[in-house]
């Protein structure tokens, strides 16, 4: 008799952290797709707007989600290097039984650092063998100042972000 009486406000609770525990997924899955996107337009500076979206995309329906929608800001030169800002959205419905739907209207964005090429093929070149700098200490790219140039440095620390 008194599980009668418990039981519907349990099955209403296990929906409830169901319905949580996968709006949760959905809301990681847009950020962990937004994050690898943010990384193929860093590898191509390239890549248009429609490109991102189709990445996000085939990611996003990949992991069972669909309807996200991403835009891309990027900011003039400074520094040697151009910031990009990623943003997506995406809109998800809870819907229990007995209940309105709730919404949920989720955003999100990711500001990554776009190098100009001869910048970042100077980075991940290595010298064969320790380069002396005029101040006596070794130019081995490992922190700034190392006998880099100033746009070096400047994508050492963009990298350090």
């Amino acid at each position: 008799m008194e599980f009668a009486l418990i039981a519907p406000f349990l099955i209403m609770l296990l929906f409830g952290i169901f319905a949580f525990g996968w709006s949760m997924n959905a809301v990681s899955s847009v950020r962990y797709t937004l994050e690898t996107s943010s990384r193929s337009l860093q590898l191509q500076n390239t890549l248009t707007q429609a490109d991102i979206q189709a990445i996000a995309t085939q990611k996003l329906l990949a992991l069972g989600l669909k309807d996200a929608n991403v835009t891309i800001a990027i900011d003039p030169v400074s520094g040697g290097f151009r910031m990009a800002h990623l943003t997506a959205t995406y809109a998800l419905v809870i819907d229990f039984p007995y209940f309105s739907a709730f919404p949920i209207n989720y955003a999100t964005t990711v500001t990554v650092p776009l190098v100009g090429t001869h910048f970042a093929c100077s980075m991940n070149r290595r010298p064969t063998a320790p380069v002396t700098t005029a101040s006596g200490g070794q130019a081995d790219g490992t922190h700034p100042g190392s006998g880099t140039d100033g746009n070096a440095e400047a994508l050492w620390h963009a990298r350090r972000l």
